[in-house]
């Protein structure tokens, strides 16, 4: 956490705070979200609530994740309907 917390300027400060290891580790537990299309019921909730615009879709289509500009806020799993 405190490597984490610490805000490096140059590539070359972060190559010597981090091993490759670190690095990879910390890529591999990063979330992602994505849409079960067998639950989604295109909606529309979880599209008209998230804050960067990551999610396609309209009424009666699919909606996907668009994982560039997804943030991982959590928003779209906390608005999509329990049901879903």
């Amino acid at each position: 956490n405190e490597k984490l917390a610490s805000r490096l300027q140059s590539h070359e400060d972060r190559e010597r705070l981090f091993t490759r290891e670190e690095i990879d580790q910390l890529f591999s537990e990063v979330v992602s979200y994505y849409i079960d299309p067998e639950k989604c019921q295109a909606c529309m909730t979880c599209a008209k609530r998230c804050p960067a615009d990551a999610i396609d879709g309209g009424k009666n289509r699919i909606h996907v994740i668009d994982q560039d500009k997804c943030i991982k806020c959590g928003t779209c799993f906390e608005a999509c309907p329990p049901r879903f």
